[in-house]
């Protein structure tokens, strides 16, 4: 009975147990993740930064939470905060990852951000010259090899002309500055560029670099274009058909195609070995200038608004200007062309025609013409000017004109025509003539009464009896030096600073009016005095080979030069010539050379071998 009752408490036990059992895990709650939550990702101020920023996840349980970040690695754990910057990322990159949340027990929930960095707001400019000229324009400020988009942007003219010693080499950087209209960069040390970007371009002036190319088959606005100076063997000009002004002298061209440029004006080509050039299609062009290239037969007809042609030195010898009549300046120097006719080139204004074989130049149809150079051509024995009066300078020197006709050209400035057959020369018209050089001809008489404005006269080497200088206030510098002259006025020549009537015939020179003469020169005459008292400014004196007994240089005090050697003279006083630093006075009778001391000797003066130097009181 005891027994039984035993059993009956055990299995009581045993139920009471197991009730309590069931109670305790009828209450036992389950974990959950965080509840979800979201990301938000902006671009910091570099745009190479980005700050993840996000609203606390909440847990069921109220367990702790910490957060994870995820960017192709995990870049941090347990954090608590919610905010984080991913660094230098880039930019023009698209950026995808996650922030995880999780509570104590490892729960957790994941929100994914996505952004795309910004663009670079810089452009690299490694060249530090390119960067210094930079700055100097005041386009950057900072020399650290990058610039501003937005200050590149804002240029629409960028003159680099030999800033920074041209030593920019490297113009990487220049693609940023899309609104460039002009751009100059001469004078530097460029190799290539790369213009493909500046499509807003109308001038590109590169010339003076070291371009062994250049493509401009982007800048399609390009209306002028200078690349002289280079190294460039080709160029594609056929996508470039607004080009107005094309200047590619100096290079290397072999070869140039035109044919797609059509509205061009101005071509400066010269210096290329350019032998075949077609300008068919260029019928707009005012300017060509090809001297110094192989074009020795190039077709200029269909040219006929050509205001300007230069072909000198193209080993051209026939010139066919028969269409070309609105030329205004013509040059053909250094060819061997012997004939041409300009009977129809009525607007010329200069000519230049030196050193080439021509024996007649007919101008006689061209009145407007002011500027004439046809000097060392050997050949030339017959030249005509136009009867207008506009001519201003001749210069025909190193020919064989025996006559020149230069009356009724009243304007005229400048006459040169040393060296010719000339026998006579009027000149009497011209009134305006302020240098002339007319020697080495066989000149008689020159008259030169109404060339009032006269400054500079060269007539040596002439077989000149008669010279009337007259009026000639202006007159600065004049040489008569190897001519026939008896006697020569100069006293109103009052402006007169260098004077040489050396080997003449003299008896007589009054230079009293000429104060301000510094240099005069009247060796090998026959004068027996000369009276250089009002001469203060008188720095060199030749009188060499003279008939003086006495010279008394007591007021030129400023002589530096003095030739008087082969005179008659038997005294010299040099006290007052301190600043004598040449002296010939050898082949006189001269017993003593007085000076102020012994030092003022210089060890060049010639004199005697029986002349002595005297210290006198």
């Amino acid at each position: 009975m005891k027994t039984k009752f035993l059993l009956s408490d055990l299995l009581i036990v045993l139920v009471f147990l197991w009730l309590c059992s069931c109670k305790h895990t009828d209450n036992l709650e389950p974990n959950l993740p965080p509840l979800p939550f979201t990301v938000k990702a902006t671009l910091s101020a570099t745009n190479t930064d980005v700050v993840l920023t996000w609203n606390s996840a909440k847990d069921p349980n109220g367990d702790p939470v910490t957060y994870s970040v995820v960017y192709k690695d995990t870049l941090a754990k347990n954090l608590t905060d919610t905010t984080f910057t991913i660094l230098n990322v880039g930019y023009d990159i698209s950026i995808s990852g996650s922030v995880i949340a999780k509570d104590s027990h490892g729960a957790s929930t994941s929100a994914i951000f996505t952004v795309t960095s910004g663009s670079n707001p810089y452009v690299q400019i490694p060249d530090v010259n390119f960067e210094k000229a930079l700055i100097k324009l005041t386009i950057d400020d900072v020399e650290d090899g990058k610039l501003l988009l937005a200050s590149a942007l804002k240029v629409t003219d960028l003159d680099l002309y030999y800033l920074t010693g041209g030593q920019i080499v490297d113009l990487h950087g220049i693609e940023a500055f899309k609104n460039l209209k002009t751009l100059r960069c001469i004078g530097h040390k460029v190799n290539d560029v790369d213009l493909s970007n500046n499509v807003a371009l109308t001038s590109l002036i590169i010339g003076a670099n070291l371009l062994q190319k250049l493509d401009v088959s982007n800048n399609i606005n390009l209306q002028n274009l200078h690349c002289s100076q280079n190294q460039l063997t080709s160029i594609d000009l056929s996508k470039n058909t607004n080009l107005l002004t094309l200047n590619l002298w100096g290079n290397q061209l072999t070869s140039l195609d035109l044919s797609k440029n059509k509205l061009l004006q101005s071509l400066d080509c010269f210096s290329n070995p350019l032998s075949v050039l077609d300008l068919s299609q260029n019928t707009s062009l005012t300017s060509l200038i090809c001297y110094s290239t192989k074009l020795n037969n190039l077709d200029v007809t269909p040219l006929t608004s050509l205001k300007t042609y230069d072909c000198s030195y193209t080993n051209t010898t026939k010139l066919d200007l028969s269409k070309n009549v609105e030329l205004q300046e013509l040059s053909f120097y250094g060819n061997p062309i012997t004939d041409l006719d300009l009977s129809k080139q009525i607007n010329l204004v200069s000519v230049d025609c030196r050193y080439t074989n021509l024996v007649n130049l007919d101008l006689s149809k061209s009145p407007l013409l002011q500027k004439l150079k046809c000097y060392e051509s050997k050949q030339l024995t017959n030249l005509k000017l136009g009867q207008g009066q506009a001519i201003l300078s001749v210069e025909c020197y190193s020919c064989q004109l025996s006559t020149l006709d230069v009356s009724g050209r009243v304007n005229l400035q400048n006459l040169n025509c040393y060296n010719n057959l000339l026998s006579s020369l009027d000149l009497g018209a011209n009134r305006s003539l302020q240098t002339l050089n007319c020697s080495f001809n066989k000149l008689t008489k020159l008259i030169l009464e109404t060339n009032t404005t006269l400054q500079n006269l060269d007539c040596s080497y002439n077989n000149l009896v008669t010279l009337t200088i007259g009026a000639n206030t202006t007159l600065k510098t004049a040489n008569c030096f190897s001519n026939q002259l008896t006697t020569i006025d100069i006293s109103k020549s009052t402006a007169l600073d260098k004077f040489i009537c050396s080997i003449n015939k003299l008896t007589v020179l009054d230079i009293t009016k000429n104060v301000l003469l510094t240099s005069l020169g009247c060796y090998t005459n026959n004068l027996t005095n000369l009276d250089t008292s009002n001469n203060k400014n008188l720095t060199v004196l030749s009188c060499s080979q003279n008939q003086f007994t006495a010279l008394d240089l007591r007021a030129n005090t400023g002589l530096t030069t003095l030739y008087c050697d082969e005179n008659q003279l038997t005294a010299l006083d040099l006290r007052a010539n301190t600043k004598l630093t040449i002296l010939y006075s050898d082949g006189n009778n001269i017993q003593t050379i007085c000076v102020a001391n012994l030092s003022q000797v210089q060890y060049n003066w010639r004199k005697d071998s029986f002349t002595s130097y005297q210290v006198c009181n």
